[in-house]
């Protein structure tokens, strides 16, 4: 171990022998001390050094304070008395919510009316899709028994004169159309009604003027409608007519595939059959084209309207509130909207019952003689005699 002591004394020694050395050089500055003064003051100077010395000789070593660091953090981790913190696991109790909706104190009761109401809302809402649609299956197990009794007895007359496409159409096309579209366009149109007599009551309850919009609005929009479903429902009925031929060639296609293949008319019948898949997808387009034009319009209507609210809104600034109508404006951009859909289901469902109406022609038929004539009927003794008489 090195003699550290000598080496601070001889350190200390030679920095008092260069003071003392630059203190003779300088000439001599009057501070106005007594030397009893500068001589207390030396002493104190060297005391503070001596005793600077003998901290440094006491200071410990890097060693020693990494001995002393590892004592101790292992004396903590004997008695370490902090707990640790606890996670919960799964799924978050009901006694939390319950814990918190309490803590709102008055607004809990408020926040469990309202979603009663909502809940109640929904049900009413639930039931009635529910009953329409209980309805609707009822009227198509109906509108089936209805045409198939009548189909079945009808005379020989009526099958040598109707090509069986159509009769395929009838129960292909018209009844998917009458279960699958009819159902949804009754229930779309009712709650879409029931949410614009909402929006209609809330507008005219925060301005009255909103009663000058109406009726030139439900006006225009009758008038789309009748323009559009003069071409609609027409367009529809030939979309029908053009299966007809279609469902006919393919019936009649797999019954005679045998023949076909036997006189190599394949590419014969599978022109026939593309034409006739090409003559009913134009109407198809027709009737796409027609929805789009009145989408079109419906929507044009709907920026006249929210124009207008909002000229409305500029001219009256300094005498009706400017949040109000912001609300009104909000409001009849959502009137519009959903107005715009109740017409298009409406248009739709014009144009889709006209399925029931080629079913209901069906129903029509004349039948063949009955089962039974009651003034024909004979006894129940019959025959009496063994005889044939001519």
């Amino acid at each position: 171990m090195q003699d550290t002591q000598g080496d601070l004394y001889r350190m200390i020694a030679e920095s008092k022998a260069i003071v003392s050395k630059e203190s003779c050089n300088e000439p001599a500055v009057d501070l106005g001390i007594e030397p009893e003064g500068l001589k207390a003051m030396t002493e104190k100077t060297t005391d503070e050094k001596e005793k600077l010395a003998v901290d440094f000789e006491e200071r410990p070593t890097v060693q020693q304070r990494k001995s002393v660091k590892t004592e101790d953090t292992v004396d903590l981790e004997e008695h370490d008395v902090v707990d640790d913190e606890v996670n919960s696991e799964g799924r978050v109790d009901w006694a939390v919510y319950k814990y918190y909706f309490r803590s709102m104190g008055n607004q809990y009761w408020i926040s469990t009316y309202l979603a009663w109401i909502l809940f109640t809302s929904a049900s009413l809402v639930l039931a009635l899709v529910t009953f329409l649609l209980l309805l609707a299956r009822k009227a198509s197990k109906s509108l089936h028994a209805s045409i198939i009794n009548p189909l079945v007895r009808s005379l020989m007359s009526f099958f040598d004169v109707t090509l069986s496409g159509k009769i395929i159409n009838r129960f292909a096309h018209d009844f998917s159309t009458i279960d699958m579209q009819l159902p949804f366009y009754l229930v779309f149109i009712f709650l879409n009604f029931m949410v614009n007599i909402m929006q209609i009551g809330f507008c005219i309850a925060a301005t009255p003027y909103c009663l000058i919009l109406m009726v030139p609005l439900f006006g225009c929009y009758y008038y789309l409608s009748a323009y559009y479903l003069l071409s609609s429902r027409e367009i529809k009925r030939l979309d029908s007519a053009a299966r007809s031929p279609m469902y006919a060639h393919f019936g009649e296609t797999l019954n005679g595939m045998v023949t076909i293949r036997g006189f190599g008319d394949t590419n014969m019948f599978s022109a026939q059959a593309t034409t006739l898949l090409d003559q009913s997808q134009q109407v198809f387009y027709l009737t796409n084209t027609t929805q789009q034009w009145l989408q079109v319009m419906l929507q044009l209507l709907s920026g006249i309207v929210t124009t207008f609210v909002a000229l409305m809104a500029v001219l009256q600034r300094n005498s009706a509130s400017a949040g109000l109508f912001a609300v009104v404006l909000s409001e009849m951009s959502g009137f519009t909207a959903n107005f715009q859909t109740v017409m298009s289901n409406f248009c739709s469902l014009e144009t889709t019952i006209v399925s029931v109406e080629r079913v209901k022609e069906y129903s029509e038929l004349t039948p063949e003689a009955p089962y039974e004539i009651p003034d024909s009927k004979t006894g129940k003794s019959w025959p009496e005699h063994d005889q044939i008489e001519f």
